[in-house]
């Protein structure tokens, strides 16, 4: 079995360069010499392309990242592809062994979770996140490896037969929000999130990565000392008020488009209920708070005991 492994590996290597495997990502070479390409990584963004690619020999190397024994970080096209996917060799090979070109990543999409009904998205696998690329994007983003590793899952699934993979959040009623750096998906049912903790106020969230930033920048302090929902889309609002309203205080972190605004509105204008708009900090055109932290990362001073 182990022989008809290694035979199975180096098939995929002999019919798919790395070349054409980056570019199957979405990923174009910045600069070409003799011999070799320049990139910018596919494990992060960056301006600098710092990721070479040997084409002669068929190996890649990171300068941007640090191996286990302290130089580079570097390998063959089956090592990009274990540490990109969290894969394995024997699942290497299952999911290229006859067509090395069916590289499973999603083209880049629009903004807005989409879900034709027609393709359904079929949770196929969760476990605990083990893929490089998104440990990678969630740090893009501003969100550390224990705060993702405690909120979420690597959820792997399938789309009209094709397999894909992405960071998991799941809602209350089982469905899965599913975020890489190409897609933004859901699947079924859709729904809201809570976080009861037993307090008497409550953090309102549009998506959970505004929830894992609220986490991030207030660690280890007092105002985690409450309970959070998480939206996961804004339509969700109206069900979610009596859960919202048996709080003493409902703070709103709620996005800066339209949508998100008129959610605002319309809660401070309740009477008897104690919303508070808690985004104006990061008020701006289209703005949320997961924007605002990755282009704010250094916690503000704190201000009688609130830090956001």
């Amino acid at each position: 079995m182990e022989e008809e492994l290694k035979d199975k590996l180096a098939k995929i290597k002999m019919e798919l360069s790395l070349e054409d495997y980056l570019s199957s990502l979405g990923h174009s070479p910045q600069k070409r010499f003799a011999g070799y390409l320049l990139y910018r990584s596919p494990f992060r963004q960056e301006r600098t392309a710092s990721f070479k690619v040997d084409l002669s020999k068929g190996l890649w190397v990171d300068f941007g990242e640090t191996s286990a024994k302290g130089g580079p970080l570097g390998g063959d096209l089956i090592t990009l592809m274990k540490m990109l996917h969290g894969w394995s060799s024997r699942e290497v090979a299952e999911k290229f062994g006859n067509t090395a070109l069916a590289v499973p990543v999603e083209p880049r999409i629009s903004e807005k979770v989409h879900q034709e009904p027609a393709n359904p998205v079929i949770i196929t696998n969760v476990r605990g996140i083990y893929a490089y690329s998104l440990v990678n994007y969630a740090l893009s983003r501003g969100i550390p490896r224990h705060i993702l590793d405690r909120h979420c899952k690597e959820v792997h699934y399938q789309i009209a037969g094709r397999n894909y993979f992405g960071i998991g959040f799941k809602n209350d009623i089982g469905g899965w929000e599913i975020r890489n750096q190409y897609a933004k998906r859901a699947s079924s049912p859709k729904g809201v999130t809570t976080v009861d903790n037993g307090c008497r106020e409550v953090c309102v969230f549009e998506g959970f990565f505004d929830y894992l930033t609220f986490l991030t920048r207030n660690e280890n302090t007092a105002a985690l000392k409450k309970n959070f929902a998480i939206l996961n889309s804004a339509v969700f609002f109206p069900k979610l008020r009596p859960f919202l309203e048996a709080h003493s205080a409902i703070y709103l972190y709620l996005d800066h488009d339209n949508k998100g605004r008129q959610v605002t509105r319309e809660a401070l204008a309740t009477k008897g209920a104690n919303y508070v708009d808690a985004s104006k900090f990061f008020a701006g055109d289209k703005m949320d708070f997961n924007r605002w932290h990755m282009q704010n990362p250094k916690p503000p001073k704190l201000r009688r005991g609130h830090r956001f």
